[in-house]
């Protein structure tokens, strides 16, 4: 009879103990559900939130239906503005619609913005048309759009018809034409 009550006494204890358990357990579920949602505890930072790739590639076409490839080394994607990508050794290659060779430009960074097709490069720009003629720069815009770049910082030149440098420079007409502006100097080579 002993060992009955005893037994009656545990099951009694548990029919009470388990219940109050799985009480405690959901209202400490809820709760942390409820913390975490009304005072972020446990949220990831904006940094953490930034997307990194390795050897991205950006693929497209402009407005003549040329296409295009922006490829990096590595690249961040902007967790605010997710259009916006940071880029680490730019490199992008436009290829020609008439079998002529692509231009190329490379860069050290660069940002590129996929609704607006822009790439802006900085450090270290190198544009080569395909046809012999090399562009060193600090800075450019690459439109991918209408074909153009927009180089606001002095560049230099050299080519099969010579060497130039000068402030500024534009490249428009998808590569056709190229200006530059502000204390020009050339150096013409006759063959």
């Amino acid at each position: 009879m002993a060992r009955w009550r005893r037994r009656s006494r545990m099951i009694h204890f548990w029919r009470r103990a388990l219940p109050a358990l799985i009480v405690l357990i959901c209202a400490g579920v809820l709760g942390q559900i409820a913390a975490r949602t009304l005072f972020g505890v446990g949220r990831l930072s904006v940094q953490d939130q930034d997307i990194r790739m390795l050897n991205p590639k950006f693929f497209g076409r402009d407005k003549s239906g040329r296409p295009f490839t922006v490829i990096a080394k590595d690249a961040i994607r902007d967790s605010v503005h997710s259009e916006r990508v940071t880029l680490n050794e730019p490199h992008m290659i436009l290829q020609s619609l008439n079998g002529s060779p692509p231009t190329k430009v490379d860069s050290a960074t660069g940002l590129y913005n996929e609704t607006s097709h822009l790439l802006a490069l900085d450090g270290e720009v190198r544009l080569d048309d395909g046809k012999g003629d090399v562009f060193l720069s600090e800075h450019a815009l690459v439109n991918t759009d209408a074909g153009t770049v927009d180089g606001r910082s002095p560049v230099t030149g050299t080519g099969p018809l010579g060497q130039i440098t000068a402030s500024s420079y534009a490249v428009f007409d998808k590569g056709a034409h190229v200006a530059f502006n502000g204390n020009v100097k050339s150096h013409l080579v006759n063959k």
